[in-house]
């Protein structure tokens, strides 16, 4: 009977071993290049919880997060960067060509160009991973 209760305690310790948290983070980097300057809005989030809103005035942009690697078995991580043109462009003919990249410990996961214009004022630019 002794030997079963201690197989028993051997095998729950090394299930939830394991099933232990990694503390090590990874390093999520969001870039925005933009073609001309204006009053941009990008938006970013991980795992689609609130989004962080920052202005994009320059020619370039990026935050660098961290963030903790899903454990095998669990969900996906997800990254998301939007790009909002100006509320100003409503109605005209600006554009502007942006590139905008998302890279996790220095390698590029996603990333996508196109022009951006009026069109985009609700819905944006956006590009999407998953590790």
């Amino acid at each position: 009977m002794k030997k079963s209760h201690f197989l028993c305690l051997l095998i729950t310790c090394f299930l939830f071993s394991a099933c232990k948290k990694s503390n090590s983070t990874v390093e999520i980097k969001y870039e925005v290049t933009v073609s001309a300057p204006a009053a941009f809005t990008a938006q970013y989030t991980l795992n689609n919880s609130s989004y962080n809103t920052e202005a994009v005035t320059g020619l370039t942009w990026q935050k660098i997060i961290s963030a903790f690697p899903v454990e095998s078995g669990g969900a996906p991580t997800v990254v998301k960067l939007v790009l909002y043109p100006p509320a100003s462009w409503a109605g005209t003919a600006n554009s502007a060509t942006v590139t905008l990249k998302i890279l996790k410990n220095g390698t590029e996961i996603s990333q996508v160009s196109d022009v951006i214009n009026a069109s985009h004022i609700s819905l944006g630019v956006y590009t999407i991973a998953s590790f």
